[in-house]
């Protein structure tokens, strides 16, 4: 096996972890916002800790094999192969930077909280929008970098047209998700009340 071949297996492997990174944590997404009590949250917050490690993981696999590829066989002057790189060049530190401390402020909410019903400070912390858009956002950036990798477009707009619209609807699709849960379960006093009744 030459080592081209082996990069693009390896690079294969990158895109399969970040995308089942990506659709487990959406999953894991509805569940948290739509928990109804403090036990359901830590659950599936200790899920979740143990699915970010493969963002990192399919992010170094692109981003190394991609510069191996794209040296071995093509020209690192062509616009897809650029934003390629820049698309996971800027996912890479999103985990570690953005989205983990507010995972760990909403562990650490879910630690401090009693049993029961989720009180309006974890709620708050769980409902957070940036996490749920960003993640989003990220997911539909990343549908962009596959088609720029596998349709390869010549000139400059074919390469950032899609990855850039996909983001923006990746966001957009964060916030409905926000706003249908945000009615599905109540939250804080809502919740002790509903439960007591």
């Amino acid at each position: 096996m030459s080592g081209y071949s082996t990069s693009l297996f390896l690079h294969l492997v990158g895109v399969v972890c970040l995308f089942t990174a990506s659709l487990m944590m959406h999953f894991v997404g509805t569940r948290l916002r739509r928990a109804a009590t403090v036990q359901e949250v830590r659950m599936w917050l200790g899920f979740a800790r143990s699915t970010q490690p493969l963002f990192p993981i399919g992010g170094v696999l692109l981003l190394l094999t991609g510069l191996h590829l794209a040296g071995a066989g093509w020209d690192f002057r062509q616009p897809w192969i650029l934003v390629g790189l820049v698309i996971v060049i800027a996912l890479l530190p999103a985990g570690p930077l953005l989205l983990r401390p507010r995972f760990m402020a909403m562990g650490m909410a879910a630690g401090s909280a009693e049993p029961g019903p989720v009180p309006a400070a974890l709620s708050s912390a769980v409902m957070n929008p940036f996490v749920w858009k960003y993640l989003s956002t990220m997911t539909g950036a990343a549908f962009g970098l596959l088609w720029i990798m596998t349709q390869k477009p010549a000139g400059w707009l074919g390469a950032l047209v899609l990855p850039i619209a996909l983001a923006l609807v990746g966001w957009l699709y964060g916030a409905s998700l926000l706003r249908r849960d945000s009615r599905a379960v109540p939250s804080g006093e809502a919740a002790v009340a509903s439960a007591k009744r």
